[in-house]
């Protein structure tokens, strides 16, 4: 965290397992010092970052060639994601035996299906989301979990997150069972407010989303230190 006699300038978190960081800060330089602390080249951010080079910014010879390409900006941006609200939660069915609570033993399950989907390692992640209580559904076929999503509450507010449906069982609304299997457990629980964050080439998602009555508010970006954009799987948890 970053703090001034104002309050709060700003913080950031590093993912090691995802190996991907978060900033919320809107000062660029403030923004460069945490991007440095946390020893992330890519991160999620609500901001973009305009900059103004100071006299060890030009010493940086990757910094200022980013910024000689992007013109003011000090980053370059990976992906966009789109963030919607929902504010009217009401009461919706959902298929109870293609989807039900996850459970313990479905871990390794769910563990696998998600490095099979994101390419990228979650075991930590998940292990530490489902013991802390958070709001988890998987999908089951036949005794095979071919689906899994999860959702944190905190006061009257939830927010989805980690949505994962096996490639060989995608297009037969598996995903939108357990959005809405997620959406009834947080209602019934008193939540009133439900933030989704989905990537703009996430149709199927978006459209799930916005049938349920979500609204866009707001954007986040994964803007990157990095000149050339590599082969990365980017995933909002």
């Amino acid at each position: 965290m970053v703090a001034q006699n104002h309050g709060l300038m700003g913080y950031a978190l590093y993912n090691k397992e995802a190996k991907i960081g978060t900033i919320l800060c809107k000062n660029t330089e403030l923004t460069e010092l945490l991007r440095g602390f946390i020893g992330c080249k890519d991160f999620f951010t609500e901001s973009r970052h305009e900059i103004k080079p100071t006299k060890e910014m030009q010493k940086d010879s990757t910094t200022m060639s980013m910024l000689k390409k992007s013109g003011k900006y000090a980053y370059n941006v990976f992906e966009n994601h789109n963030v919607y609200k929902l504010t009217k939660l009401k009461p919706m069915d959902y298929d109870t035996k293609l989807v039900r609570p996850m459970r313990s033993s479905d871990l390794k399950a769910v563990i696998a299906l998600s490095k099979k989907i994101f390419k990228t390692k979650a075991k930590r992640w998940i292990r530490a989301s489902f013991k802390s209580g958070e709001i988890a559904y998987v999908a089951e076929l036949d005794g095979r979990i071919v689906g899994f999503g999860f959702a944190e509450v905190s006061g009257n507010t939830g927010r989805l997150h980690t949505l994962g449906i096996d490639p060989e069982f995608r297009n037969r609304g598996i995903g939108k069972e357990l959005h809405r299997a997620r959406l009834e457990a947080m209602r019934l629980i008193g939540v009133t407010k439900v933030i989704d964050e989905i990537a703009d080439w996430n149709l199927a998602s978006i459209r799930i989303s916005t049938l349920s009555g979500f609204e866009k508010i707001g954007k986040m970006y994964v803007e990157t230190k990095r000149s050339r954009r590599i082969k990365k799987n980017i995933v909002r948890r």
